[in-house]
């Protein structure tokens, strides 16, 4: 089923918090794949199949790819950078340049 996601206001939300612990890479490609914006030049069904388990040898390399390659959109367009500090956010794409990075 997939998840929705629409976010009420542009600021930064939690995708999957840090509960989630080494979990966070699946959890979050279990939750919001549909919304993923992937670049042209990737094997996208690799990626997923690394992040199927954290016991893959590629899990973390394939989660730090996608942190600075992709982007997601919720259900009215809005494009979203991924940022993870200890949480996963979704950071809107408009707003970057309003953001200060030390207060955040």
């Amino acid at each position: 089923m997939k998840t929705k996601i629409s976010f009420q206001d542009s600021h930064a939300e939690i995708l999957v918090n840090s509960a989630h612990g080494i979990f966070i890479p699946q959890t979050f490609i279990e939750w919001f794949e549909p919304y993923i914006v992937w670049p042209d030049d990737k094997d996208i069904q690799q990626i997923l199949d690394d992040l199927k388990s954290p016991e893959n040898e590629f899990y973390w390399d394939s989660w730090d790819w996608i942190l600075g390659n992709c982007k997601i959109t919720d259900d009215d367009g809005k494009m979203f950078f991924l940022f993870q500090y200890e949480d996963v956010w979704a950071i809107p794409v408009d707003e970057m340049e309003l953001i200060d990075w030390d207060e955040f």
